[in-house]
């Protein structure tokens, strides 16, 4: 173990000399974040504010170049934050309303635009192998609204309907008892889908192969449960995500037990 630990400290000591020893790199970064920081706070402000960094992946030499260059702004190291996409993930999740998670609806999120509007478009594209008559289609607005969307709820077949509601009344509607939330049932054949699964193969067909290649490791996939919510219901989501060979993902829950 004291070989280990030795071996540990002697590579944070060569990262942190390589990282720090780069003084051209952070010295632009440096620049580069305080034009963006004083876009929205002054430069007295600067010392004050406490700042939270997300990247795609946060590797050992980020993880000492971006505080250093923050810190040559005058930023304390104690106001300064960092996370990975995956960790900022989980802590959007965790924190959503309570409400949302009191009906048995599935809510899905993603991230860039470009990917959110390819995933509606083919969505509608999975819907219709199945649904071949369904006059199921959206304007451009409409796919531009979703593709700002970062969390969504309903039935593709209500989807219209629902992206062409204010901003608050769509909030209002996830939350609400009318709410079905996206159709899942206990359904072992990939070969006639239902619409949560459909949203699933829509979402690996996505036009980003970096999402095909977390859902495939585990890290794009996380399904979230509270002690309100019966083991039964969890089950049905990760069979039907098993179902579609999706077989790694994260799981946050405090599940009730059968004393509960």
């Amino acid at each position: 173990e004291r070989e280990e630990a030795g071996h540990v400290r002697q590579m944070e000591e060569r990262v942190w000399k390589s990282a720090c020893g780069m003084g051209k790199e952070i010295a632009l970064l440096r620049d580069y974040l305080k034009d963006l920081l004083l876009e929205v706070v002054s430069a007295a402000q600067l010392k004050t504010i406490r700042i939270m960094v997300t990247v795609p992946r946060l590797t050992p030499l980020l993880s000492v170049r971006i505080p250093k260059a923050l810190e040559l702004l005058g930023l304390p190291r104690k106001n300064i934050y960092l996370q990975d996409y995956l960790a900022s993930f989980f802590y959007y999740a965790i924190n959503q309303k309570r409400e949302l998670w009191n009906a048995d609806v599935v809510l899905l999120t993603s991230e860039a635009e470009t990917v959110r509007a390819d995933l509606l478009k083919n969505m509608v594209a999975e819907y219709k192998k199945t649904h071949p008559s369904a006059n199921l289609a959206f304007t451009n607005k409409e796919i531009e609204t979703f593709s700002k969307l970062n969390a969504f709820g309903v039935p593709i077949t209500k989807m219209k309907e629902w992206l062409n509601l204010e901003s608050d009344q769509r909030d209002k509607f996830l939350e609400s008892e009318q709410n079905p939330g996206v159709p899942i049932n206990m359904n072992e054949d990939p070969n006639n889908p239902n619409e949560f699964q459909m949203w699933i193969r829509a979402a690996y067909n996505s036009v980003n192969p970096e999402l095909q290649e977390m859902m495939v490791k585990g890290r794009g996939i996380a399904i979230k449960a509270d002690q309100t919510t019966p083991y039964s219901v969890v089950n049905v989501v990760m069979d039907n995500l098993q179902t579609m060979k999706m077989n790694k993902f994260t799981l946050m829950t405090a599940l009730k037990t059968e004393e509960d």
